[in-house]
């Protein structure tokens, strides 16, 4: 028979038929399959063979008479249909494979004339959606059909009603599926494959299992779907089991213990899938178990009895960010089969049992943001571990990898180790990273930032894996940049700061990791300079914050297309803003060139819709601000304190649907404060607001006062910080500075529940606003220094939370209202230098403040002042009786704040702000007068302190 007429010249140049040689039997080619008794061509199998171009109608494809298996799988057709002509295919075609060959248009109908169908796959082809009818028709003339899959064809449908009984695999992933599933899936009486998964519109509960029929199903696939509910017990009816996978489903209840009953399951994936409870101890009995995934659900134990029957063949075991409490169970040592355990972000506690460090299998051992207690097993074999992290436990011992004699011979041992993450522990000892590099040459990553470890190195190695990736050795007491470097020719994450290295950053960083290197964090070390050119086109975290770093702002900033945080605060940098700047990257959320000597103005902004804080304070930047801040759509923080500004108030950034700290501090300022424009914002969710220290005049902003609404009940439970999530996982903090008793606090975390108003050293006038009152969630209100009048308002008892509240320096008259005495927690009182008079109220707190609260007015008497009151003068009633039962104690304690950039490493400094009170406010007031008397020393500085939670 003449084979080239019948497949045509058109595909000689694909890889199989290359080989074809139209001079020998054609049933002999590479592809080809015959009858080996009538040697009629019966099958083709072209799959994987780079075919290319179209497949034209009057193909000699079409002339095989008798074709059983076509197989067109993965080639690349072009977007082009497929011919009606398949259809020619009726009489003899029993398997057919069109999977991912780039077809397109809309799908022939005549597939369904293909009456000896047993398999079928269109799979992940750009097929216009398929018309209902087509399954109608399909499964009413296709009778035998055994294996369908359509994976990623749009359907847009619901599930059809008339499938066929022969099924023993369906595959309709991805195909966007419609309605609920209904029970009736499971009366197929032969399918032992179902994948429903990818279908979002999928709706329902779990099917529940007839337990009459013998359901041979094998496999379970209804991933990320919208299916909710518990899983149902009837699940323990499919005995034939082996895959059941419920991965990012809705469900609700706890894992139920009947899973133990699914005998022949090999693979369990139910993450995050909305489950809690105790993991049942029935799982522990599944012997065919290879997968165990059951990460990101809200789980809370794991079953602690060593009586373990299965589980032998577990290779992977997932319980990643659960909330698992207790120990790591002694039984896990008993899995020898183990590659992969994960156990990250739970709350688990203990030691580690030594067991673990003796499976020779274990591959990945990931054990990071726990409680963990204890040290690490001096001794274990572990040959073909490539990733250990151990980061942000509470872990102990003394590791000294400094001499090759000294270093354990188990990490001699880890001859495969890629990464290792030690970071945020309590260990101590010294590594030489020489030594460490010279040992473990697979090594690509290493974390050891805030470990307690000290890291030095010679600098005589200057080799390490060129796939080296990830170094991160914050606050690990290094002294010189690491030269090791130059040979990390895909570096990505470099976080060396909080460290004691000096002088100019090595000239040899500017000709590396041009495409690689996404975060580079510098800060908190000695650095004087940079080299004119940074090369890193695809850098996400520039951070070089509290170095000397002097000159221009580097121009090369400008080019970096993709970054998201600019941290150039607290060096020494200079001359003014390039406008290229203004043009923000799609992405940037953080700006921070704060305390340097940048001046001139700002330039206009582009692009800012992503940018969450924009940081200028203490420069010397002249001018207006710009107005197109106000498309900065997801601004959260614009700090200019402590520079020249003149400009009026910028009521047009009322209209940002997201803002929550404004600081004008100690520019110029000017004029009255008005709003612009009805709008539903107008600082809806302002929680700090501080414009002391300028020119405005008129009369207190009432309007905006009413629409604090993030001022006027915000719980002391909420405590959630101002950060975003960036694309590569690390949450970023913003943070600013605020001014309280007259210095200077650096919020690096910011609080919902800190709320403060400082208008201070202004030109205001007029009464205080009654609507003050309202706010009652306000921690700190200062309107001193001003020419307010008129007296002090009764309803300024209602701002319960209220720490410290300063009054003076204005022309307030009459006497201090007695409701005042209701403010429990108020530690700080400044009602000095006004025209008070009367008796000062003798209740609560107020029998605490000393005379420093009250000068200036001559005609206040009593306790502390030494006027006493005569006796004609009115006493006070009380408004408010004493409780004695009350607490007094500030909800304001300590908290932990840090700068950080989660998944296992801080790279930032840990800085914070000095409680307002502690329910001691004798204690409080004495710290923060002596404090008065450094503030012309210290005006400008800023404050750090440990903030312990």
């Amino acid at each position: 028979m003449d084979c080239k007429r019948q497949f045509g010249s058109a595909y000689s140049s694909n890889p199989k038929m290359t080989t074809w040689n139209a001079s020998t039997d054609c049933c002999r080619w590479d592809g080809v399959t015959c009858d080996s008794m009538t040697g009629d061509v019966i099958g083709l199998d072209l799959g994987c063979s780079k075919l290319q171009g179209t497949i034209d109608s009057n193909s000699s494809l079409f002339l095989i008479p008798r074709l059983r298996s076509l197989n067109l799988a993965f080639n690349d057709f072009g977007s082009s249909n497929l011919p009606p002509e398949i259809g020619r295919f009726a009489s003899s075609l029993t398997h057919l494979n069109l999977s991912n060959s780039i077809f397109s248009g809309r799908l022939p109908l005549d597939i369904v004339h293909l009456s000896k169908l047993v398999s079928l796959d269109l799979s992940i082809n750009h097929f216009d959606s398929v018309h209902p009818q087509f399954f109608n028709k399909l499964f009413k003339n296709v009778t035998r059909l055994r294996e369908l899959s359509l994976r990623y064809i749009k359907i847009n449908s619901t599930l059809p009603s008339n499938l066929s009984s022969s099924l023993t695999s369906l595959d309709l992933s991805g195909t966007q599926l419609q309605g609920e599933l209904t029970d009736d899936i499971f009366n197929l009486p032969n399918l032992q494959k179902l994948d429903l998964s990818l279908n979002i519109a999928l709706t329902g509960s779990l099917p529940r299992v007839n337990s009459s029929r013998n359901i041979p199903l094998r496999l379970l696939d209804l991933s990320q779907t919208g299916i909710t509910g518990d899983i149902p017990a009837s699940i323990s009816n499919l005995g034939s089991l082996e895959v059941l996978n419920l991965y990012d489903c809705k469900l609700s209840g706890i894992l139920p213990r009947f899973l133990g009953n699914l005998s022949h399951l090999v693979t369990l994936n139910i993450k995050s899938a909305n489950i809690g409870g105790m993991i049942p101890s029935s799982v522990t009995s599944l012997t065919q178990l290879v997968t165990l995934d059951l990460s990101d659900n809200y789980l809370t134990g794991i079953p602690a009895s060593s009586n373990i029957t299965g589980l032998q063949r577990l290779v992977q075991l997932d319980l990643s960010r659960n909330l698992l409490i207790g120990v790591i169970p002694s039984w896990f040592s008993l899995l020898t089969s183990l590659e992969e355990i994960h156990l990250p972000s739970n709350m688990l506690s203990g030691v580690i049992p030594s067991g673990l460090f003796k499976i020779s299998s274990l591959e990945v051992l990931d054990f990071s943001y726990n409680k963990l207690e204890g040290t690490i097993p001096s001794e274990f074999t572990l040959p073909s571990l490539r990733f250990l992290m151990l980061d942000n436990n509470q872990l102990v011992g003394s590791l000294n990898l400094l001499d090759e004699d000294l270093i354990p011979q188990s990490f001699l041992q880890l001859v495969n180790i890629t990464y290792i993450a030690l970071g945020h522990n309590n260990f101590s000892g010294v590594w030489g990273l020489d030594i460490l590099l010279s040992i473990l040459t697979n090594l690509q990553g290493l974390d050891l930032s805030y470990s307690g470890l000290s890291v030095v190195t010679t600098n005589v190695n200057q080799s390490v894996n060129p796939e080296f990736y990830a170094l991160r050795l914050a606050s690990c007491k290094l002294t010189v940049f690491p030269e090791f470097l130059r040979s990390a020719k895909q570096l990505s994450v470099l976080d060396v700061s909080h460290n004691d290295i000096h002088g100019q950053l090595p000239s040899w960083t500017g000709e590396m990791w041009m495409d690689s290197l996404s975060v580079f964090d510098l800060s908190h070390n000695f650095i004087t300079g940079l080299h004119h050119h940074l090369p890193w086109n695809y850098l996400l975290h520039l951070i070089l914050e509290y170095n000397l770093i002097e000159g221009p702002f580097p121009l090369s900033i400008c080019k970096m297309n993709f970054i998201q945080i600019i941290d150039l605060s607290d060096n020494n940098f200079n001359g003014t803003i390039p406008n290229c700047l203004g043009y923000f990257k799609e992405g940037l959320v953080m700006v921070d060139l704060g305390n340097n000597a940048f001046h001139g103005t700002f330039p206009m902004i582009n692009g800012c819709e992503q940018l969450g804080e924009l940081n200028l304070n203490s420069n010397l930047f002249d001018g207006r601000l710009p107005r197109s801040l106000a498309k900065c759509v997801a601004l959260e923080v614009l700090d200019v304190g402590n520079n020249q500004i003149d400009d009026e108030f910028p009521h047009w950034l009322e209209t940002l649907p997201k803002f929550k700290v404004l600081v004008l501090r100690s520019n110029n300022f000017h004029g009255s404060i008005t709003s612009s424009r009805k709008t539903d914002f107008q600082f809806s969710k302002l929680r700090i607001l501080d414009i002391s220290q300028n020119k405005f005049s008129g009369t207190l902003p009432s309007k905006y006062f009413r629409n604090l609404k993030a001022m006027m009940n915000v719980s002391d439970e909420e405590t959630e910080e101002n950060y975003t999530k960036s694309p590569i996982g690390w949450n970023i903090y913003y943070h600013t500075t605020v001014v309280m008793k007259g210095m200077s606090y650096e919020l690096v975390r910011i609080l919902t529940t800190l709320t403060t108003i400082d208008i201070s050293n202004n030109l205001f006038e007029g009464s205080i606003p009654d609507i003050i009152g309202s706010l009652m969630s306000l921690k700190v209100l200062n309107l001193s220094h001003n020419g307010l009048t008129g007296h002090i308002p009764y309803v300024l008892g209602n701002i319960s939370k209220i720490e410290s509240l300063d009054l003076s320096w204005n022309q307030l008259v009459g006497e201090i209202p007695q409701q005042l005495t209701a403010l429990t927690f108020l530690a700080v009182l400044n009602l000095s230098q006004n025209h008070l008079e009367g008796r000062i109220p003798q209740e609560r707190q107020f029998n605490t403040f000393d005379v420093n609260s009250y000068l200036g007015n001559p005609e206040l008497c009593g306790f502390p002042l030494p006027k006493k009151c005569e006796n004609n003068q009115e006493t006070y009633q009380n408004s408010v009786q004493p409780d004695d039962s009350q607490d007094t104690e500030s909800a304001f304690t300590w908290k932990e704040v840090m700068l950080g950039y989660g998944c296992g490493t801080i790279l930032g400094s840990v800085m914070g702000y000095l409680m307002l009170s502690t329910g001691r406010p004798k204690w409080f007031n004495t710290l923060a007068d002596a404090a008065e008397d450094m503030v012309n020393a210290r005006q400008k500085k800023r404050i750090y302190v440990y903030i312990r939670k």
